[in-house]
């Protein structure tokens, strides 16, 4: 876990959102395993790399589960193809992930001192979950009439500026963090769950 508190802002945030994800999932405990096997799988993927589904399964999976729920949308689209390419690659986007990490931080600071060093911390989390959840909102119906095109979605700054205030808060950052994210316990989740 404590390697998660150094990656970039959206990867933070979507790790942090795959451990906790939004109640309104109601995932199942096969389902719950397959989001923290994708926690993993992120942990250990490279920031600037694009996630494609053959080399993240349980990303893939976990964004098939959400996908499947009614008025939910994770975006994984077809990445334009490449010069020698012969297919499409699914990519996988950390936008609904990342925006469930936003909500979990902010239900996390009720009660604390919000303005840290200057810094509005729930202003720019806050922000940064708008941003996300407008977003999705908009490429969704994109997808709903058939463009299953993928669409870099204008994210990356604001995750950035909402992890930094997040990082000025860093005993309570620690303070918050979940023994969910302990791996080799969710690993022994999931050998039960299988």
């Amino acid at each position: 876990m404590m390697q998660a508190l150094f990656c970039s802002g959206v990867k933070s945030f979507a790790i942090l959102g795959l451990v906790h994800y939004s109640h309104g999932l109601a995932l199942k405990t096969a389902e719950q395993a397959v989001f923290l096997a994708a926690s993993k799988e992120l942990l250990y993927a490279r920031s600037d790399d694009p996630l494609f589904a053959e080399d993240y399964p349980a990303l893939f999976e976990a964004a098939c589960i959400v996908n499947k729920r009614e008025n939910w949308f994770w975006q994984v689209g077809y990445e334009k193809r490449r010069m020698g390419d012969a297919r499409a690659r699914q990519r996988i986007c950390l936008a609904l992930p990342a925006s469930m990490g936003a909500g979990w931080v902010s239900s996390e600071l009720v009660g604390v001192d919000f303005e840290n060093h200057g810094v509005d911390v729930l202003g720019e989390v806050e922000a940064f979950r708008g941003l996300c959840d407008d977003s999705l909102y908009k490429l969704d119906r994109v997808f709903k009439n058939g463009d299953k095109s993928y669409v870099p979605l204008p994210i990356h700054q604001s995750a950035a500026n909402a992890w930094r205030a997040v990082l000025t808060m860093g005993g309570f950052l620690l303070l918050i963090t979940s023994p969910r994210l302990s791996y080799g316990h969710a690993e022994a989740e999931a050998s039960h769950v299988a």
